[in-house]
């Protein structure tokens, strides 16, 4: 079931149109005429809405699952006071600045209101659920940590599955290119890309001529760090803008990830499928579920541009280390194919 952001309305088979639209009302009715035996709530990590909703219900039939499509840490991690200045000095409207000034003042505190605040929508989503899905058993701990009681009656990890149909063949190694990649929204509070363009500008200082880095994505911060490639200088950085990312994959031999947070990081795994050995600083929970540090790609201690930097000046210079890690990448991957997935889904349906 489909239903929009201001959930006035709901929408069954994916699909937008009047004879698939339901009202908040209307919910009830159609689960109980199709005979709906399990609801997934795909919204835990955002919002009660629909778990508010469902517990109006006066009679339910079904079983409810709540997944957590992020890191529980999510808002803890994202709201920095450089995002309120940002947003104060960017948005228009003396209410928006107003209000964001008031946040900065206060900034200790309203951080700590937000973040009780999510803990209190986890609650509710959980205590509605008869499971919970979490993308990483990593982030058990922290959503007990919010709810303040140990999760594991509730929880099962079910990991995201590969983006792309195929996973490349140990051949496609023959083929790749002095290409650096990165594929993200330009949303810098929580990619971090400035982080990418100073690691790249060391690489650049570094004498790695020979060697381009491209920006596939597009963003509300897409200015901005065009305008840091110029002062810092970059001579082969490029951004693609709003592009497929499939072929770049393909001829791209390493991939930089420098995100504060993530829920599973789909483009590590694509990267993975595709070849190409990533890079990612150690900034969120399921990164380990993904990568095995220097066997099917690289993690870097949070925030150590240094470390990053010689990491990836090692991969450019060492191709036989560079295809043994991606080799590695092409097979690992593999834990994470679709049918895989499909079948722990099941399993989860069928114990319910």
């Amino acid at each position: 079931m489909f239903y929009p952001i201001d959930e006035s309305c709901y929408y069954t088979g994916n699909v937008e149109d009047e004879v698939h639209k339901l009202s908040p009302e209307q919910v009830e009715n159609y689960l109980t005429q199709e005979k709906v035996d399990v609801v997934v709530n795909q919204q835990a990590i955002f919002s009660t809405s629909f778990t508010k909703l469902v517990l109006g219900f006066n009679l339910r039939r079904f079983k409810y699952i709540s997944v957590f499509h992020n890191t529980p840490a999510i808002y803890e991690k994202t709201l920095t006071f450089s995002r309120l200045w940002y947003n104060f000095l960017h948005q228009r409207g003396v209410s928006a600045k107003m209000s964001n000034c008031v946040r900065m003042i206060v900034y200790p505190l309203w951080k700590q209101r937000v973040v009780k605040g999510a803990g209190k929508m986890y609650a509710v989503n959980y205590d509605a659920s008869d499971k919970c899905v979490m993308l990483s058993s990593n982030d058990w701990p922290t959503l007990g940590r919010y709810l303040k009681h140990d999760v594991s009656e509730k929880c099962v990890t079910i990991h995201n599955p590969l983006t792309f149909d195929t996973i490349e063949t140990a051949e496609c190694l023959c083929h790749k290119k002095k290409n650096v990649l990165i594929v993200s929204r330009l949303n810098n509070f929580e990619k971090r890309l400035d982080r990418a363009l100073k690691i790249w500008k060391k690489i650049e200082t570094g004498g790695f001529d020979d060697w381009h880095l491209y920006i596939v994505g597009w963003g509300l911060q897409e200015k901005m760090l065009h305008n840091l490639a110029r002062k810092l200088k970059l001579r082969n950085v490029h951004f693609e803008g709003r592009q497929p990312s499939e072929p770049y994959y393909h001829n791209a031999s390493i991939f930089m990830m420098t995100s504060a947070v993530e829920g599973w990081g789909l483009t590590l795994t694509e990267s993975m499928q595709t070849g190409v050995v990533p890079i990612a600083f150690d900034s969120y929970p399921a990164l380990h579920e993904i990568i095995t540090d220097r066997y099917d790609g690289c993690i870097i201690r949070d925030n150590d541009l240094d470390a990053y930097a010689v990491c990836m000046e090692e991969l450019m210079r060492n191709r036989k280390e560079r295809e043994r890690i991606a080799r590695n990448g092409i097979e690992s991957c593999k834990r994470f194919e679709t049918d895989k997935i499909i079948v722990q889904w099941v399993k989860l349906i069928e114990s319910l």
